[in-house]
């Protein structure tokens, strides 16, 4: 059997699909959600279905805790014990969490230490959210199983990074209300009127392209601004 020598690890915002890490090697480390008080695993205590039913029965927004530098130093720790060369960490918008600080704390906390050895961290900051950068992820988990070396890898998903923009549908505007990203007044008369508005998000940045009425409508402004 041939020993490990590249591991690919990433965070349960990626939302790859459920066992997908098993079939293409990759470790993701769950984000711990609040919802009403009460704390969960992401896949495996809360999984999607169960996240949408207690999301829309709770009045604020789920809130995500950040994975801590103790965490990241286990894991990075728990690779160096396996023999493990490189270790490739893409992080959710450091933008969005501090889990990207945390994970550079952690490597120059355990480089300082000599406790990893020759083993190499690499971290990239996806600068963006969900599928976004889940894809590039598995497609990186691809390159690995076909021999690419970790600098490969990395400049792969650092040119994917620099160049994705994602585009949001938004058919609901209470999230984005209860969020703060619009007022309630904004909410309010766009409910009335029906608006639909197509969403950018690069980076930190979030901008409204478009707004249209009704659904089909909405989707045919996304065609064109795709």
């Amino acid at each position: 059997m041939t020993k490990e020598k590249i591991k690919l690890i990433t965070d349960s915002g990626c939302d790859i699909p459920e066992g997908w890490e098993k079939t293409y090697n990759i470790d993701i480390m769950p984000f711990n959600i609040l919802i009403d008080d009460k704390e969960y695993w992401e896949r495996t205590e809360l999984k999607p279905q169960k996240f949408y039913e207690l999301a829309g029965n709770f009045s604020g927004i789920p809130k995500t805790n950040q994975i801590m530098v103790g965490r990241f130093e286990e894991k990075f720790l728990e690779c160096a014990e396996k023999g493990i060369e490189d270790v490739i960490y893409v992080s959710i918008n450091a933008a969005g969490s501090k889990s990207y600080e945390n994970a550079v704390q952690a490597r120059r906390n355990l480089t300082q230490s000599g406790k990893t050895g020759k083993m190499k961290i690499h971290i990239v900051d996806s600068r963006c959210y969900s599928i976004a950068y889940g894809y590039p992820v598995v497609e990186a988990a691809k390159k690995i199983k076909d021999g690419q070396t970790a600098e490969m890898v990395v400049a792969y998903l650092e040119d994917w990074f620099n160049c994705c923009e994602i585009l949001l549908l938004t058919f609901d505007l209470r999230h984005a209300k209860k969020s703060g990203r619009i007022t309630a007044a904004a909410s309010f008369v766009g409910e009335l009127m029906g608006f639909k508005p197509v969403i950018s998000m690069i980076d930190e940045r979030t901008e409204i392209l478009k707004k249209s009425r009704g659904e089909k409508n909405c989707c045919f402004q996304f065609a064109i601004v795709l």
